[in-house]
């Protein structure tokens, strides 16, 4: 029996962003351990083979947070260590950054889909901090993540999603101190869909008491809806 033209046209999609996926782990990870450290990767990479020899850990700003400690210390010991191993993670997570695009597929029309996915694929700032051992390009997977599964909250009305949303701020919150900052433009951009509510009232007949009343009113079901 056919798959109906809407299924084929999603598998299509997600095709694309798997392919995307695939491409920007091939750009991420070949030769990863050609160049030599650069002197900031070399200093944490000195504190994580420190952590490694002592257990000891505390936070410096310098250093940022303890993602890279903890997972790098785990691969020294089951592949050894050189600049290709401590460049993993981040190689990784940024190779997987694409994937992200998927989250928005309600939001976005299939060729949005694809072209995000294939924008977080290739784009050279991403491509060259993800070869790099540091905490940039986590925070920024991370955090994207997060509000992506946020969205799939609000358009499922799946709790899980939520849960998942928090787990990826938290690891956020782990790589770099900036995670605030995305924060901060999550609040901000929430702040001005809200204006643009309240600002286009009037041609929906309304005013913008009566629609911020509204929107309080709607997220508060919404909230309720989730706890139940």
């Amino acid at each position: 029996m056919a798959a109906a033209p809407g299924r084929r046209r999603v598998s299509a999609v997600a095709f694309a962003v798997a392919a995307a996926v695939l491409a920007a782990l091939a750009l991420r990870v070949v030769l990863l351990g050609d160049r030599i450290f650069h002197w900031d990767e070399a200093r944490v990479g000195y504190w994580i083979l420190q952590y490694q020899a002592t257990g000891e850990w505390e936070y410096r700003a310098i250093v940022h947070g303890p993602f890279l400690f903890h997972v790098n210390e785990f691969l020294f010991g089951a592949f050894g260590r050189s600049s290709a191993v401590a460049r993993v993670p981040v190689a990784v997570v940024g190779a997987l950054l694409p994937a992200t695009a998927w989250l928005f597929r309600t939001r976005l029309d299939d060729v949005e889909v694809v072209s995000l996915a294939a924008l977080l694929a290739v784009n050279p700032v991403l491509v060259y901090y993800s070869r790099f051992m540091r905490n940039d390009v986590l925070v920024a997977a991370f955090s994207l993540a997060a509000l992506g599964l946020a969205v799939r909250a609000l358009d499922t009305r799946r709790g899980g999603y939520l849960v998942a949303a928090g787990a990826f701020l938290g690891l956020a919150f782990t790589t770099k101190e900036n995670a605030l900052v995305y924060v901060g433009m999550f609040v901000g951009a929430t702040a001005l869909l809200l204006d643009e509510r309240l600002f286009t009232a009037r041609e929906r007949a309304s005013n913008w008491s009566s629609t911020l009343h509204g929107e309080l009113r709607r997220t508060a079901r919404g909230v309720v809806a989730w706890r139940r």
